[in-house]
């Protein structure tokens, strides 16, 4: 789960590649759009090749083509091979996140399918909270391209615990997958699972919680910094705050859907970051730190709350021999909210900026978010699950 999440630890790294490489700002969003365009677009392929060829094989290809492309990354004498170096990259990346999901689910049984979901989500919060702690420390120590290094270890440790979990879940898919003609039978057959109310339900509303909430991490750093003089590195632990909570209410999420059940579980995470947004919305910079830092909180204890038994209702559509079809495109529709969210909240603020000033803007953005979370909470709870399937 962390595997995806850790290229956070690029994000501090680029005032050193604008000076090594000479880039302007237009330049260096290609940086992270070819591997955000890479990873995010080849997950529901990847996941269907996991479904047909066995997850942890595509794993161990997965760790592989990471680790060579962060070796050619951290020494790439250039620009463009660079970018060349981030869409292998993010190739690498998407092979691996395809199958962690249907990996988390085929090793457990289905009673505890939500409780392996939540750690999976809880590992991948971890890695972003962790991600600029680390990259800090080795661009401080060896510059930009440490960020790549240290990752090298990290892909090889996954290509040997792939090699030591091959065969997990093979029988199950064995014995279900027998009929299956090819990767495009493996997408194709699963159409009518995919179009059930409840698993486009949850899906949409991955979309709509992740687009949202990026918010937070769009403006909340200028919010800290700029506007209340924050240090940076308090700042840094100020925005570790809602990832490392999205880690601890994840793991816990099971127990919280085992007492109040899954749609209730999922409708208080979405309205506890509706809570969250509001108050960032309302204080701006005349809040504290403190109240920043709780609001951060609550965002992302509500984000770990909802994701798991939302993420389990879209795995729970599909059988065994379709989890990476499920869990990938339960992903996809993540990094598409993100996508969307960062291009509309960017597109609000610029507009409202200059009449209404950054507290304003800010308020308008964090309110319209809100109002979103507020639509997604209300479907969520007037939704009608169906019974899981025996994924």
């Amino acid at each position: 789960g962390a595997f995806g999440s850790l290229d956070t630890a690029l994000n501090v790294a680029f005032p050193d590649l604008v000076d090594a490489f000479d880039l302007t700002i237009g330049q260096l969003q290609w940086v992270v759009i070819c591997f955000v365009a890479a990873s995010g677009g080849l997950l529901v392929p990847f996941g269907a090749l996991g479904d047909r060829l066995g997850h942890a094989t595509t794993v161990l290809v997965g760790g592989a083509v990471s680790s060579v492309a962060m070796v050619a990354n951290a020494l790439a004498p250039s620009y463009g091979v660079l970018l060349v170096g981030r869409v292998a990259q993010g190739v690498g990346t998407a092979l691996v996140m395809a199958s962690a999901p249907a990996l988390a689910t085929l090793a457990t049984p289905p009673e505890r399918h939500r409780r392996a979901i939540g750690l999976f989500q809880a590992a991948a919060a971890v890695g972003l909270a962790t991600g600029p702690i680390v990259g800090g420390v080795v661009v401080l120590a060896i510059g930009w391209r440490g960020v790549f290094w240290f990752r090298v270890p990290l892909a090889l440790a996954l290509v040997v615990l792939a090699m030591r979990t091959i065969g997990i879940g093979t029988a199950r898919r064995q014995s279900t997958t027998s009929a299956a003609g090819g990767l495009r039978l493996a997408i194709g057959s699963r159409l009518r699972d995919l179009g059930r109310v409840d698993v486009v339900v949850a899906n949409g509303l991955t979309f709509a919680a992740n687009g949202a909430m990026f918010a937070t991490w769009l403006l909340v750093p200028s919010l800290l910094v700029d506007e209340m003089g924050v240090a940076v590195l308090a700042s840094g632990l100020a925005l570790a705050a809602s990832p490392v909570a999205t880690a601890l209410a994840a793991a816990r999420a099971d127990t919280a859907a085992r007492h109040i059940g899954p749609r209730a579980t999922t409708t208080v995470g979405l309205a506890a970051m509706t809570g969250g947004m509001v108050v960032i919305a309302a204080g701006g910079s005349e809040a504290s730190p403190a109240v920043i830092v709780a609001a951060l909180s609550v965002i992302g204890a509500g984000l770990g709350l909802f994701s798991v038994p939302n993420m389990a209702t879209v795995m729970g559509a599909l059988p065994p021999e379709a989890q990476g079809v499920a869990g990938s495109l339960n992903l996809m529709m993540r990094t598409l909210g993100i996508v969307t969210g960062a291009a509309w909240h960017a597109f609000v603020f610029d507009r409202a900026e200059p009449s209404l000033g950054f507290d304003g803007a800010l308020g308008q953005v964090f309110t319209l978010g809100a109002g979103v979370l507020v639509v997604a909470a209300a479907v969520a709870a007037l939704s009608r699950p169906r019974s899981p399937s025996s994924a």
